[in-house]
């Protein structure tokens, strides 16, 4: 996964989300947990660290 995909999917949960992760009983949260078990999944450990921490601007 690089980068922009990351950014991709994770904005998009934000956008799916109208800026309330809390929505529909918390699947934004689910979802963004989702993506990062993924980016962890496919990345070195430490590589999926550094995407995460370089979008914390994506708040959700």
């Amino acid at each position: 996964m690089t980068y922009e995909e990351f950014e991709a999917r994770a904005q998009q949960i934000y956008n799916d989300c109208e800026r309330d992760a809390g929505m529909n009983g918390g699947l934004g949260h689910a979802a963004m947990d989702a993506l990062m078990e993924d980016c962890l999944r496919e990345a070195r450990y430490i590589a999926g660290l550094e995407i995460f921490n370089s979008l914390r601007h994506i708040c959700y």
